[in-house]
């Protein structure tokens, strides 16, 4: 009976060994099965919506992001629009509108503009009250004072420059503006006009006889409304050609100044050769040449001296180059130079220096200066010295806003200005079309002038090309000089 008990004390243990691991292994399952159905799937299956959320955000930074570039975008535009408006439309339309306002006030009879010079013509000098008024006008609507400067007057004509300052400073973005009258000029255009209408109506007449067609003069034309400036202007364009053609004359002059005389039907060609003092080979090549050639001579350069005596010699018509300020500066001139910084004494004697040494010269042009010849100051002075010792002058046209024409009216003296650069590209087929303008130019006006320069040696080749075919081309070659005759 013991070991009944015994063996069955030591078999019960066992049985409860392997319901325990049994019953582990139930609670490990029902575990698992209590993690699968517990709330973690539940956090599980919000990860996903939270990386939704996140790309949501994302989204949103950018288009944000977005939004700021555009607006930021708007904003330099708007800036860059101000400051191109500030800095380049303004001061156009500024300038536009008190250039209007002035003509309103002046009332002038032409209206000539290069660049920056603006010339006023008008037929009688300007009464105090129009000055005042032209005074008032800019002060009280642009805040800009007026100064009138007189550089030169004479009975009947004058030419005043207008200067114009803010804040004590000098307002350059007008440029340069010149009141330029004439007593004479409004009788002369309303001859040249009614003239030219005259020849128009015949001409009408001719074509319809039984028509009749009323002759309008220009006086009527002012007494209905206001003078038409750009009308004005292309009439007399139109005037001049015609009375060139068909009339060989010019029909539209200043009285006091000598234009181009035209004794024959033969269109006559000046050729006026630049730079002569230089050390130049190429200046014995036109020395040789047959034909009537004006040789212009830089003063004090290292041959000035020596050719001028050549020439002097062998009988050759000369005039001074005389050096004058370029647009660039004066660095890039002869030091002898007549600049816009000197005074009036210092430019007559500079003058006076170039004459009396080379006495033997008929006249002068201009070496570069396109920024003296614009100054009516300077150009005042030089005229009056050339004048005073019967020097022709010719303008080179390196600037479109010369004021060379003025001044000559002024003094009473002739003008002439060169026509073309024959030597702007220096092979033969360039020269040569160079030279067919210049034949096309005198042809319509009855004298053209032509410039070369000595250091071209292909130029020296066509002039005698041409100057052999001179009957063929229907020209005559004539000197500066022969002008005045």
């Amino acid at each position: 009976m013991a070991k009944k008990n015994d063996n069955s004390g030591k078999k019960k243990p066992a049985k409860r060994k392997y319901n325990n691991i049994h019953n582990q292994k139930t609670l490990m399952d029902s575990a698992k099965k209590t993690q699968a159905s517990s709330p973690k799937r539940a956090y599980r299956s919000n990860k996903p919506k939270k990386k939704t959320t996140r790309k949501r955000r994302t989204s949103k930074n950018k288009s944000n992001f977005l939004i700021l570039i555009a607006c930021m975008s708007i904003f330099a535009v708007i800036i860059i629009a101000l400051i191109i408006y500030t800095l380049f439309y303004f001061p156009k339309k500024l300038k536009e509108d008190i250039k209007n306002d002035l003509i309103s006030v002046y009332q002038p009879l032409i209206v000539e503009e290069a660049e920056e010079l603006t010339i006023l013509k008008l037929d009688k000098k300007p009464a105090y009250k129009t000055q005042e008024t032209a005074y008032h006008l800019l002060n009280q609507h642009y805040g800009i004072e007026l100064q009138f400067e007189k550089i030169e007057m004479k009975i009947n004509q004058g030419i005043n420059k207008l200067t114009f300052t803010r804040n004590n400073k000098i307002f350059t973005e007008l440029g340069t503006i010149y009141i330029f009258w004439d007593h004479q000029m409004s009788q002369q255009l309303d001859k040249a006009i009614v003239q030219n209408e005259v020849e128009k109506a015949v001409i009408r007449q001719k074509k319809s006889p039984k028509q009749s067609t009323p002759v309008i003069t220009y006086r009527q034309k002012v007494q209905s409304s206001e003078p038409d400036y750009e009308q004005i202007e292309q009439t007399k364009m139109n005037m001049k050609k015609d009375a060139i053609v068909e009339h060989q004359k010019l029909i539209f002059q200043s009285p006091q100044r000598k234009e181009y005389p035209l004794p024959d039907d033969t269109p006559k060609i000046v050729i006026i050769l630049d730079d002569v003092g230089y050390s130049y080979n190429s200046t014995y090549d036109f020395l040789k040449l047959n034909m009537p050639l004006t040789f212009a001579l830089i003063p004090d350069v290292e041959e000035s001296d020596n050719f001028y005596q050549i020439m002097k010699q062998a009988g050759k018509e000369m005039i001074l180059h005389i050096p004058m300020e370029p647009e660039k500066g004066a660095r890039y001139v002869e030091p002898n130079a007549i600049l816009t910084t000197m005074t009036d004494q210092e430019i007559k004697n500079q003058i006076q220096v170039f004459l009396n040494r080379y006495p033997a010269v008929i006249g002068a042009n201009n070496h570069m200066g396109s920024k003296a010849v614009s100054d009516a100051r300077l150009m005042s002075i030089v005229l009056k010295e050339l004048d005073r010792k019967n020097k022709i002058w010719v303008d080179s046209m390196t600037t479109l806003k010369t004021v060379s024409k003025e001044i000559t009216s002024l003094e009473k003296m002739s003008y002439y200005e060169r026509d073309v650069f024959l030597d702007n590209q220096n092979s033969l087929k360039a020269i040569r079309q160079a030279m067919d303008k210049l034949i096309q130019e005198a042809k319509q006006k009855g004298v053209a002038i032509g410039i070369g320069h000595v250091q071209t040696k292909n130029l020296a080749l066509v002039l005698k090309e041409y100057y052999q075919k001179r009957n063929q081309y229907g020209i005559q070659f004539v000197l500066l000089s022969d002008l005045e005759k």
